[in-house]
């Protein structure tokens, strides 16, 4: 189980890495970003979103498995803001 969570964190940062050359990629020379078409804009925002929920889903899930294996020795600290926002789901709704 472990290792399929350090797999897991380990594509979510080399998806963050491949989508932050991208969006560097399209810069100019100004720091703007410049696209051939407004279509091409919007496909590229709209993977770029996709692309950084994606990220976002695969660390935390990575991340979330470890901590609940090592739950004993260090999970709790990432666990503990975990369980407060559930204990306030059941509790404050």
């Amino acid at each position: 189980m472990t290792a399929l969570a350090c797999l897991l964190v380990a594509l979510g940062l080399w998806l963050a890495y491949r989508q932050k050359s991208r969006e560097h990629r399209r810069l100019n020379q100004l720091g703007v970003e410049v696209f051939d078409s407004f279509g091409a804009k919007v496909r590229a925002k709209t993977l770029g979103a996709a692309s950084w929920l994606a990220v976002t889903v695969l660390v935390t899930t990575g991340v979330v498995i470890l901590a609940v294996q090592y739950e004993s020795t260090w999970g709790w600290l990432v666990l503990l803001p975990l369980y407060a926002w559930l204990l306030f789901l059941m509790l404050g709704t």
